[in-house]
């Protein structure tokens, strides 16, 4: 029987087809030995160290049970943890060396628990029950170099914290944070709990504090995955914040596929005159496919005269977008101020304004404006996508509005 009590290698088996890329063979596979959140020649091997493994392709030290070396790129290195708890505790300045705060990875990896057990990986760092004062959990590629592929399987992500205060200052992702060119992979996860927020006057931006944050990426992959309880939250006049759950910007040739995922209880919201919010989900790539998504309770709200948000969710594909079996039920999407401005609850379409529409099911939602001379959106919407999704810029989220689908619930108010 193989001593888990040690750092040890294997071969990378049928995983590296996953991350869209031709099979890889004999990368290192790094096993978890402990629950702690610790850089030290101790003879055990925690996931911080087992992430510097991977990135630096250097052993932790000489004592027994320390963990190998990963292999260098193009390899895959496979990271391994049990069924357990391992919360990320060492704090200090921000840096993207993995020395402390979130997981820095530099070179393409795979995360990997057991099939009976996911393994929970959140935030400590902060003070319990101060907003914004933790971390995110991962930050891939954070020079923006390119080619980095990561790949997150059976896992539970929560707890993610961020925040900040000033005007235009940014929080980035509140769980994954990736940019550059690469690949990425989430496959029986669940993304829940975390939290992206911004105080002040000016602060923040629309493009900040999801959960998962993309920019760039030729490929991201969510399958058989849930995405939970994630929120966005800015106060202050002209405060500025973005999506719960995901944005994506993705290459012009990038991929997005959904499938078998669910979008639920996630909610953005902004208070003081002029704020905005974005909404649950946003995706902008060169092909985009939904297949068998639920979308269930999630809530965007606004209030304060002249604030607006942003549509509730939103996929767009400049080539081909393909929405399949999809339900949308029981949301709330609200702004309370004069002159403000409800969202869409769903909002989809090509590089010239179409997008293949299957098998919806939406219902039970609200979509109202509660005050004089507000704007009220609608249930679904098609358009089309105007902007970069480069990732060289802030995307556009504008368009030139043509409604289509047969929606299955009517607008709570109209204006």
């Amino acid at each position: 029987m193989r001593d888990l009590s040690r750092c040890t290698k294997s071969v990378l088996g049928a995983l590296a087809p996953l991350l869209l890329v031709p099979p890889i063979a004999g990368a290192a596979t790094i096993k978890v030995t402990t629950q702690q959140d610790v850089v030290a020649d101790d003879g055990k091997c925690s996931l911080r160290e087992a992430v510097s493994a991977a990135n630096t392709n250097l052993p932790s030290g000489s004592s027994p049970g320390e963990y190998a070396a990963g292999d260098a790129a193009p390899t895959v290195d496979e990271i391994r943890l049990k069924g357990k708890r391992y919360r990320l505790t060492r704090g200090g300045p921000a840096d993207d060396l993995n020395l402390g705060g979130d997981l820095d990875i530099t070179e393409s990896v795979l995360f990997l628990a057991p099939d009976q057990k996911r393994a929970k990986i959140l935030n400590g760092i902060g003070a319990p029950g101060v907003r914004g004062d933790g971390d995110r959990l991962f930050h891939v590629d954070p020079s923006g170099a390119g080619g980095v592929r990561a790949g997150f399987f059976n896992l539970k992500l929560m707890k993610g914290d961020v925040g900040c205060s000033g005007a235009g200052c940014a929080t980035g992702a509140s769980a994954v944070e990736v940019n550059g060119d690469g690949a990425l992979v989430f496959e029986s996860c669940l993304v829940v709990d975390n939290v992206g927020s911004c105080d002040g006057k000016g602060c923040g931006d629309q493009d900040q504090g999801a959960a998962i944050r993309v920019v760039g990426a030729s490929s991201l992959r969510i399958v058989n995955s849930a995405l939970r309880k994630n929120r966005t939250r800015c106060t202050g006049r002209g405060c500025s914040i973005g999506e719960a759950a995901l944005l994506l910007y993705g290459a012009p040739s990038g991929k997005l596929l959904f499938q078998d995922t669910t979008l639920q209880k996630n909610s953005s919201r902004c208070s003081d005159e002029a704020c905005s919010t974005g909404g649950i989900a946003i995706a902008a790539a060169g092909t985009v496919d939904l297949i068998g998504v639920k979308l269930l309770k999630n809530t965007v709200s606004c209030s304060g005269s002249g604030c607006t948000s942003s549509d509730g969710v939103a996929f767009f594909g400049t080539e081909d977008t393909a929405l399949k079996e999809i339900t949308a039920r029981n949301h709330d999407f609200s702004c309370d101020g004069a002159g403000c401005r409800a969202p869409d609850l769903l909002a989809t379409g090509g590089g010239e304004g179409d997008a293949l529409l299957r098998d919806f099911v939406i219902e039970k939602n609200r979509v109202e404006c509660r005050r004089h001379a507000c704007t009220t959106g609608g249930q679904l919407r098609s358009r089309a996508f105007r902007g970069t999704s480069s990732g060289s810029g802030s995307a556009s989220r504008t368009g030139a509005s043509r409604a289509k689908g047969r929606p299955a619930a009517r607008r709570a108010c109209s204006t």
